[in-house]
């Protein structure tokens, strides 16, 4: 993947915001809702039988695509899947791989300035869903039981956890639980499981561990690991995203 320098990455749970120019990531795909903004420039979208030319889109969930920005700046929205708000824009898109929108620029500059005054990022996304008309208060909420894996999932250290254990504590079949989570979530639970153990390091990176230190902590065997589970999910070689400081400033937001 190819960064311009002086790019800004803001990161809180379940919400990444990336602002600067992407010229261009390898194919990849990842649990997250993307949306990907420009107020001026067109950028380019590459799916497997498609290629799309835009200013504003949002990329479903497991949808194996390649983002290629040459000039101008992008603003490049990563949403969990496990959140309530990726579920409106999961609402919004239904079974298609992706969606055209239309965003006022002005709007994208309010997105922009809101991220760098470190604001609650959740409101760029609550803009970002009534400037689309989409009807919040309708959307399906998730399952009682997996907001309690969820939570159990958050808080347990490493992210390792069996199945076996997970469904005992929602009296559920391990076949039950695992099917229910993935129509709910969209992944399964050992993949979730990688996912926020690759959250959990960029975290720690950004905080000012180096990359080995932040690998093991997140329960990686070690930074290749964790480097080329990153890649596979962002199309990104993480020791140029962040070995490089004049390339990306990561910033931990606190809401």
């Amino acid at each position: 993947m190819k960064i311009a320098e002086h790019s800004k990455l803001y990161i809180t749970k379940g919400l990444s915001i990336f602002i600067g120019t992407i010229i261009e990531t390898s194919k990849h795909n990842h649990n997250a809702i993307q949306i990907t903004l420009s107020a001026y420039n067109d950028f380019t979208v590459e799916f497997d039988e498609i290629s799309i030319s835009t200013k504003s889109i949002i990329i479903n969930s497991n949808c194996n695509h390649k983002l290629i920005g040459r000039k101008g700046k992008q603003i490049v929205i990563s949403i969990e899947n496990a959140s309530n708000h990726s579920r409106a824009f999961h609402a919004l898109l239904g079974e298609n791989p992706y969606r055209e929108i239309n965003i006022d620029p002005k709007l994208i500059q309010t997105i922009e300035s809101d991220a760098k005054e470190n604001k609650n990022l959740s409101i760029v996304l609550e803009k970002i869903i009534s400037h689309l008309n989409i009807e919040f208060n309708k959307v399906n909420k998730i399952d009682e039981r997996i907001k309690k894996i969820l939570n159990i999932i958050e808080n347990v250290e490493e992210k390792k956890i069996s199945v076996k254990k997970l469904a005992a504590q929602v009296a559920l079949s391990e076949s039950r639980i695992q099917h229910l989570f993935k129509i709910q979530i969209g992944m399964s639970i050992k993949k979730y499981l990688l996912w926020k153990r690759l959250v959990d390091g960029i975290h720690m990176i950004t905080s000012g561990k180096d990359f080995t230190e932040a690998a093991y902590e997140a329960g990686f065997a070690d930074s290749a690991h964790m480097s080329r589970t990153f890649k596979q999910m962002f199309g990104i070689n993480l020791f140029d995203l962040f070995h490089n400081s004049r390339s990306v400033q990561a910033i931990v937001c606190k809401s």
